[in-house]
């Protein structure tokens, strides 16, 4: 829902930009720390109550920083080497965030949890399930932060981040009437040739603005 001065015109529009900011870092990473736990089924790490004598697995966030070292090496870290948002004077590469958003969209799943014994509360549990219906929830949370902040990038429904570019010819109508063409083999042509359409604009995008540091504009 907008607010009183975006209803009534009264705040400047909001300006597009490919750069992520420290602040736009910091809710995106915010956001990824949120959906950790959604890794379990990955990261398990086995406990035992010796109370109750029942064992019980939590989310493993030593072996998930490891192997995001190896994965995305060259997302920032703190003094203490856990992934971190930039301060004031840190150097930072945004992608190597967008790495992490997409990893965490590929591989999130469905989990239930909760106290074991909802009166005394011995421990937390988290089972996890073989379904993804979280993921929903996710994209949702990290396009509304590309969206507010004006940052041209976009997670699709195909766990993929993709980078927006302002004026393309393909349209949203363009790719429904492809959707609509009744002879399949027709359809699957023009879903190939707009499917590299897009990535051909994709990498345009990407080599302007590491080359330049101005986004792309058809």
């Amino acid at each position: 829902m907008n607010l009183y001065t975006e209803r009534h015109g009264l705040r400047k529009p909001v300006a597009r930009t490919s750069k992520i900011s420290i602040e736009v870092y910091t809710l995106l990473l915010n956001i990824c720390q949120k959906y950790y736990k959604n890794l379990t089924h990955i990261f398990k790490l086995q406990q035992h109550c010796s109370f109750v004598g029942q064992d019980y697995i939590e989310f493993n966030p030593s072996q998930f920083e490891n192997r995001m070292a190896i994965k995305i090496p060259d997302i920032l870290r703190d003094e203490y080497g856990h992934i971190a948002a930039p301060q004031d004077n840190d150097d930072y590469d945004q992608y190597s965030l967008i790495d992490l958003i997409e990893y965490i969209a590929q591989n999130i799943k469905d989990i239930s949890e909760g106290w074991n014994n909802d009166r005394y509360k011995n421990y937390w549990y988290i089972h996890c399930l073989d379904t993804t219906n979280v993921f929903d929830d996710y994209r949702n949370d990290i396009n509304e932060i590309f969206q507010e902040s004006g940052v041209l990038f976009t997670l699709t429904r195909g766990k993929l981040i993709e980078r927006i570019v302002e004026n393309t010819p393909l349209s949203p109508e363009i790719e429904t009437q492809v959707q609509e063409i009744t002879e399949y083999g027709t359809r699957e042509l023009m879903k190939d040739a707009l499917h590299y359409t897009k990535h051909q604009i994709q990498q345009l995008a990407k080599i302007q603005l590491r080359k330049y540091g101005t986004p792309l504009s058809a």
